[in-house]
């Protein structure tokens, strides 16, 4: 009698033994649950960036056949080369004339366009005097969109298209236009353009392709106060003063004599190398 009761308790013992880790585990899991519960949102959201990493978002994304209607534009006012890069001034002061703006220094903004692979402008007149002041060039303008959250968004909208024209046409300088970029947050996708700016990056990401020395990135915004600009990516870009005067203008073309000739690829990066004490005024597009 006395070994059965022991063994009827025994057998008591475990079960009590195993209910007590059946809780603890349960009380595990309640807690795991509490602990996701409470963020939600924010898995929700780094799921999202997942999504947007492996482009399985249900975002739309330019498909090659919207690529089809992405065109870039031959400009040819000057079939004779410069000499030197300051021939380039030349060339911009009459150009933003013709646009009836007008800076505080034609050097100062010469310089940045050597020195600086991105640059943020005022406006569009100063974006196509710069383009039309190469004297042969080949551009492409493309829109920031509010959707855009990463850097392949600004890849698929012609950059990568542009990059590859570099290659094909490389003695040619090139200008991607990139239109109201405060539609959306700079560091959702303009980082990698800051980084390659600053060296940080090599070469354009997801890829091996190194930022073409003959292609200028020119960024504008949005005269609208939109997502606020900060300090931290405006500093790598060449950002134009905005102290300028514009006066209102027709429709501009360029006759030959708009330029004394044509900059290439050679001439850019010799000014590029020499140029020293570069400003930058990102002060002023800063949204307080």
């Amino acid at each position: 009698m006395n070994s059965q009761i022991a063994q009827t308790q025994a057998e008591l013992d475990t079960v009590q033994s195993t209910l007590e880790e059946k809780q603890l585990a349960l009380s595990e899991v309640q807690k795991s649950l509490e602990t996701i519960s409470e963020r939600k949102d924010s898995i929700i959201q780094d799921f999202q960036v997942v999504k947007d990493v492996l482009g399985i978002s249900g975002a739309k994304r330019v498909s090659q056949k919207d690529l089809s209607t992405i065109t870039i534009t031959e400009l040819s006012i000057s079939a004779k080369r410069l000499p030197f890069y300051k021939g380039y001034e030349n060339n911009l002061e009459k150009c933003l004339n013709l646009y009836k703006v007008t800076v505080p220094s034609i050097t100062e903004m010469a310089n940045q366009h050597a020195a600086y692979r991105v640059l943020l402008l005022p406006n569009m007149e100063v974006a196509m005097s710069m383009v039309a002041a190469a004297g042969k060039s080949f551009y492409l303008i493309s829109y920031a969109s509010v959707v855009w959250k990463s850097f392949n968004d600004l890849w698929a909208s012609g950059l990568d298209q542009m990059v590859d024209h570099c290659g094909k046409h490389s003695e040619v300088i090139h200008y991607f236009i990139l239109r109201n970029i405060n539609l959306s947050c700079l560091s959702n996708y303009l980082q990698p353009l800051a980084d390659l700016q600053e060296g940080y990056l090599i070469t354009f990401p997801g890829t091996d392709i190194q930022f073409p020395e003959n292609l200028r990135i020119l960024l504008t915004v949005s005269d609208e106060e939109l997502i606020p600009m900060t300090a931290g990516i405006l500093q790598a870009f060449g950002c134009v003063t905005k102290e300028i005067n514009k006066s209102s203008h027709g429709p501009v073309s360029f006759s030959d004599d708009a330029c004394i000739g044509f900059i290439d690829t050679e001439l850019l990066a010799i000014a590029a190398a020499q140029v020293k004490d570069v400003p930058n005024y990102f002060e002023d597009y800063i949204d307080e």
